[in-house]
């Protein structure tokens, strides 16, 4: 059974999901059963689990946030992030978690000033909030508010802490799996959300 998610634990997720990629139920497990409220401890607790975000490889130590987190992908055993790394940025990282940084990484991104994002009217039912509501103004922002409503209505999986088991209302906002033999998950749902 999950246990509920303290305000607390939210202002910790909007305050460092900026930085990391945080699972919101093990941020709440951890506080929870520590009883931590120490601010340095939680952010020392990120570092040592939490994968960095890694926006572009023009960012400030892109290459040092990218050891980190193979490091912790190769201590959580973590396939499908180094996965996600090469299709992402376009890597070749093996099995053994072995890298060879390239000189230059591409990566597209767009701006979020001059995009603007086509936001179905099922998102916004499915978030409760008004299409024109400050947080759906980007990507990163519509994910965040779609973490919340994952873990609100408790879609991750309770074995599997990255997968998510998507009911049917989020399903109809998500594009079919490419690939029958892989889930839904906190790094690939970006990929699969419908929003142009």
């Amino acid at each position: 059974m999950n246990e509920p998610i303290e305000p607390l634990i939210y202002n910790l997720y909007t305050t460092f999901s900026t930085k990391y990629i945080i699972n919101l139920g093990t941020l709440n497990q951890y506080v929870t059963h520590t009883s931590s409220t120490d601010l340095n401890q939680i952010i020392q607790w990120l570092e040592d689990h939490c994968y960095y975000l890694l926006p572009n490889q023009s960012a400030l130590n892109f290459h040092d946030k990218l050891r980190h987190n193979l490091e912790l992908a190769k201590k959580a055993g973590d396939i499908p992030y180094v996965q996600y790394l090469n299709d992402y940025l376009k890597l070749k990282i093996d099995k053994s978690f072995s890298l060879s940084l390239p000189t230059k990484i591409h990566i597209k991104l767009k701006s979020e000033g001059t995009t603007t994002l086509n936001i179905p009217k099922e998102l916004c039912q499915l978030l409760n909030i008004t299409s024109n509501d400050p947080c759906l103004k980007s990507r990163p922002q519509i994910i965040k508010q779609i973490h919340r409503y994952i873990c609100d209505h408790s879609l991750q999986d309770r074995h599997e802490k990255k997968k998510i088991n998507p009911n049917r209302e989020l399903m109809s906002l998500l594009l079919p799996l490419k690939d029958p033999d892989i889930s839904y998950t906190y790094y690939n749902l970006s990929q699969y959300l419908i929003i142009k």
